[in-house]
């Protein structure tokens, strides 16, 4: 029996998180290059990975944020992803006592 990943090359197939791979190292790219951008990412069903992840695998809450970047009145923050994901985030860092105009949002489909 021939494996997914040797058919998938062979067959010049793309991998279907390919570009979600590519705009993750581009982030951590940014982050490095920029004192004042900080990348908060969490893996939270390692059970669903086939990588091992080394980063932090609690859900985002204020808390979590608060751990990581201390005073969290402080930033702007700016919100990409899936329309559910970004009004959860939005509402999240309002009860927060994030201000309004401190949240940046923009929300696409397709992950």
């Amino acid at each position: 029996m021939r494996s997914v990943k040797s058919a998938a090359a062979r067959s010049r197939a793309r991998h279907p998180h390919a570009q979600r791979a590519r705009l993750f190292l581009k982030v951590q790219d940014l982050e490095r290059q920029n004192g004042n951008f900080r990348l908060l990412a969490t893996m939270t069903q390692m059970g669903k990975s086939a990588r091992k992840w080394e980063g932090e695998t609690r859900m985002l809450d204020a808390d979590l944020v608060r751990h990581c970047v201390g005073d969290i009145k402080s930033l702007i923050y700016h919100l990409a992803g899936p329309p559910a994901m970004v009004d959860a985030m939005q509402e999240m860092l309002r009860r927060a006592g994030i201000a309004e105009s401190d949240i940046r949002s923009e929300e696409f489909y397709g992950y």
